[in-house]
Order: C-alpha cells, then sequence, then structure tokens
C-alpha cells in the first residue's frame, strides 16, 4: 500500500484494503454462497459433535416451514431467548428464510425486563430454552404480544451414547405442556423448504436491544447490509478462512457474538464453537491460573 499523506492511518492496514466491498447482500446470502462451497463442512462444533452447512440449512428449512405455517411474514419480529447452543444458527437462519427479523435476548434477563422487551419489538413467536421458559418467560409471557413460543435444549445435538458432558449433568429435560419442541418440529417438517423470500440489504436482520446503562434498553436496528460487511469486515482483518476455528467466547445474544461468531462462520465457513457460560467460566479459571494477576 503505497503512502497516503491525508490518510496515514492507511499505512497501518499492512495488506486491507481502504476499502471493503462485501460479495454478498444479505446474510442469508452469506450463508448460502458457503452451502455451496462446502455443504458436507462442519459449520458448528457441540461438544463431541460437528453439524454442517448441510445440516443447519435443513434444519432452519424446516423450522421456517413451521413459522410459515404461523403466518410469520416479511418484518415480523421473532425473539431467542437462548444461551450459546446450535439453535441460535437454526433460529437466525430460519427467521430469515421468512424475511423475518430476529430479537436476541439476554438469558439473564427477568420476567419483567424480558417482557418489556418483546413488547417493544412487538415480537410473535419467542424461541426459548426449556430452563429459561419454566423459570421465566411464562411469567413474562402474558403481558406480551407474543402468540407462540418454542422451546429447546442444551442436551439437543448432543453426540448420541456419548457421555453426557460435564457442564450439562444436572440439566435434565423439562418439556411444557402443549408448547411445541424445535427439535420435533424440525423433525416434523423435514424435507420441506419454504418459499424463497428474496432480502435486500436494507431489511433488518437483528434488534439487539442496549444495555440501558443511560436509560431504557433501545432497539438498535442491524439491517442484512450491516450484518455483511461488519462480517466482512472481520473476515478481512482476521483472514479468516474456512480452515479456521472460531471459539464463541461470546455470548450470542450480544452484537459481537452475532457477528464475530455466527455470521462469521455462515461468510466464512469457519465453524464457530459455542461455549455454554459454564465452559467459558471453566476457561477463564484456567488462565487466571496459568496468568495470576500480579499481587498489589
Amino acid at each position: 500500500m503505497q503512502d497516503s499523506p491525508q490518510q496515514p492511518w492507511l499505512n497501518l492496514y499492512r495488506s486491507v484494503p481502504p476499502t471493503i466491498q462485501p460479495e454478498a447482500a444479505t446474510g442469508l446470502d452469506m450463508f448460502r454462497a458457503t452451502l455451496a462451497r462446502r455443504p458436507d463442512a462442519p459449520i458448528c462444533h457441540y461438544f463431541e459433535r460437528s453439524l454442517t452447512a448441510a445440516e443447519i440449512d435443513a434444519a432452519s428449512d424446516a423450522l421456517a416451514c413451521a413459522l410459515r405455517e404461523w403466518d410469520i411474514r416479511h418484518g415480523d419480529r421473532i425473539a431467542m431467548y437462548l444461551q450459546n447452543i446450535p439453535q441460535v444458527m437454526i433460529t437466525v437462519l430460519a427467521a430469515w428464510k421468512c424475511g423475518a427479523v430476529i430479537v436476541p435476548c439476554n438469558p439473564m434477563l427477568r420476567d419483567k425486563e424480558l417482557a418489556k422487551i418483546l413488547r417493544a419489538s412487538g415480537c410473535r413467536i419467542l424461541v426459548c430454552q426449556e430452563d429459561l421458559y419454566h423459570d421465566i418467560a411464562q411469567l413474562a409471557l402474558p403481558h406480551t404480544p407474543v402468540e407462540h413460543t418454542i422451546t429447546t435444549s442444551p442436551l439437543e445435538y448432543l453426540q448420541e451414547r456419548a457421555e453426557l458432558p460435564k457442564v450439562l449433568m444436572s440439566m435434565t429435560r423439562n418439556r411444557a405442556a402443549g408448547v411445541p419442541d424445535l427439535f420435533e418440529l424440525v423433525e416434523q417438517f423435514s424435507g420441506r423448504k419454504p418459499r424463497p423470500k428474496e432480502l435486500e440489504p436494507d431489511d433488518i436482520a437483528f434488534m439487539v436491544y442496549t444495555s440501558g446503562t443511560t436509560g431504557e434498553p433501545k432497539g438498535a436496528m442491524n439491517t442484512h447490509g450491516n450484518v455483511v460487511f461488519a462480517t466482512s469486515v472481520y473476515e478481512a482483518w482476521m483472514d479468516l478462512d474456512h480452515t479456521d476455528v472460531i471459539l464463541g467466547l461470546a455470548p450470542l445474544f450480544h452484537v459481537t457474538g452475532l457477528i464475530g461468531h455466527v455470521t462469521l462462520a455462515f461468510l466464512t465457513g469457519a465453524p464457530t464453537q459455542p461455549q455454554t457460560p459454564q465452559l467459558i467460566a471453566l476457561s477463564l479459571a484456567g488462565l487466571t491460573r496459568a496468568c495470576p494477576f500480579p499481587a498489589a
């Protein structure tokens, strides 16, 4: 790169060009391009099991068909109240295949906080972890416009007949009566494809609520154009491709996790390995033991 007297910071960009022109127009286009290149390559590692792009695509197709049965349309809001589990990828893609908007919700929210976000965003669907449904969501839902809830469990998508991971040993299945299960919906609509829905760069992909440090949390609208560009910046500056692996330490309800883990895997084909809060705590404890803070 030649020296630029007017913009000297460009001299620090090394091999990264001063402007980035993404090849894809939408987040869904990014994933479909990766799917076409490497359908059988892993795109998500979950404990001892890996899910391929084709498996994630098929599951999200089935879930999108289930959502269409509930008349989910372009611009509708779908709340995602999940920890770092593979169902995040499936839910995001299923929503986009309907033209819908994902509203990620912090799993640490309590019922009144969750209800406030569901009301403000106008969510029609809630995809929720079973434990969060029983402890929190069922208390919040009567005060919201949510019409349908889907529950799921971190115990899904584990390797068959493998020993249960230690961090999940205290967890049990706890189905709620009358509430559809995500995995069962995927099986019910398996093999079906939703009617193609064309998205535009100006369509909203994520409505991420702020932390509310200076007032009430506000829904920040991230368009597909925003998502594609931010993801492309990660790809260019980190020089990532499908041979890399993305360690998913950031929470997937946060924009860092959504872009730096989920959509970055969609774009590059580099599998993401989402970490549960328990594993993150263990990782941080290991780092602390290996690199202790100096005594005051």
